[in-house]
């Protein structure tokens, strides 16, 4: 009997987690894009956080803001030219589709050229990444 496999491609699965991590990141990645290894850094970092002690009294009030780093973090990783290979699997960019869209929409609300405007939205997502991932 088959099982049903709810991933990005019909290739053999090749992560730690099986089918059933493949499940959660094709659709994570599509979304969000590369702003989905966020996720995984906010686990780690929270459950090294919990386990060693460290801050774990401002826990909620941090984790609050992790969905917000995430998107931050997708809508600057869609101001990133995708290598060949990414361009050939995919219909998005870097960002996911939540990024591509953000960023379309910033680009074409901003008054200046899409050229400079990019370049300015790329360096203050960065920033406002860094610090919001510092912060959570």
């Amino acid at each position: 009997m088959d099982v049903p496999t709810y991933s990005a491609t019909d290739a053999p699965v090749r992560n730690l987690l099986g089918a059933t991590g493949a499940a959660i990141a094709a659709p994570l990645f599509m979304i969000v894009g590369w702003g989905s290894w966020g996720v995984a850094i906010i686990l780690l970092t929270w459950g090294a956080r919990f386990l060693l002690h460290l801050g774990e009294e401002r826990a909620m009030g941090r984790l609050i803001f992790a969905p917000i780093a995430i998107a931050v973090a997708s809508v600057y990783a869609a101001t990133l030219v995708p290598g060949a290979e990414g361009r050939a699997t995919h219909s998005f960019g870097l960002g996911g589709l939540f990024g591509d869209t953000v960023m379309g929409t910033l680009l074409g609300v901003l008054p200046v050229s899409a050229t400079l405007g990019l370049k300015v939205v790329s360096l203050m997502l960065g920033a406002g990444m860094l610090v919001m991932g510092s912060f959570v």
